[in-house]
């Protein structure tokens, strides 16, 4: 099965109208299945793990870790240090 990002990813499945539009509703539905405010996930995050996403949806556990795990490394790097 080939990936979305392999079909070249979300304009190329929608189009560019449908996308903008789609895009939020898996920010949404990341966010819901991270339990993180909306705010956390920013479309790059989105558009990076669709993959997982997907496999979320289909029920695979393994597919939820991988996003859990990206998610926190991504917040992670974020955190800004103070001297």
């Amino acid at each position: 099965m080939r990936t979305l990002k392999e079909e070249g990813g979300l304009n190329e499945v929608l189009g560019d109208k449908d996308s903008a539009k789609t895009l939020e509703t898996m920010r949404t539905a990341m966010a819901d299945i991270l339990d993180v405010e909306e705010d956390y996930i920013d479309n790059n995050f989105v558009k990076d793990h669709l993959d997982e996403l997907k496999g979320v949806i289909d029920g695979d556990i393994d597919s939820l870790n991988a996003l859990h795990e990206a998610f926190t490394e991504e917040q992670f790097l974020k955190i800004d240090v103070d001297d």
